[in-house]
């Protein structure tokens, strides 16, 4: 997971922008939530099984509480966000409401009315 550069897909902004989770090190911070989830394969690597779906939602609430400080749960059966992936979606959010766009829509004297 370490090596894979995934950074092409992540604003600047964002948090795992050149950071990605470390999973080794949130299993070790979260070894009843996460932690549980993983195994260390023979070569001493982390895995994780993808396919149990208590794993994502592990991975989001481990996410959640040590990187942001929140407590959250949702029930089994419903799709778990990725949480970087949700964070570039905030920051493009902060910058559509940044840029010149929404500086028009706020400012009545540069929004052209039509028909006066």
């Amino acid at each position: 997971h370490r090596g894979v550069d995934h950074s092409h897909r992540m604003h600047p902004r964002n948090k795992y922008y050149l950071s990605p989770p470390d999973f080794a090190e949130l299993a070790a911070k979260d070894p009843e939530g996460f932690g549980k989830v993983c195994q260390r394969s023979a070569d001493g690597s982390l895995k994780v099984d993808w396919k149990d779906e208590s794993a994502s939602l592990s991975l989001t609430r481990a996410l959640f509480k040590l990187d942001f400080n929140l407590q959250w749960d949702m029930p089994q059966g419903f799709l778990c966000p990725p949480i970087p992936q949700r964070c570039n979606y905030l920051h493009w959010i902060q910058d559509l409401l940044s840029g010149p766009l929404n500086r028009a829509l706020l400012d009545p004297a540069l929004v052209p009315i039509q028909g006066s």
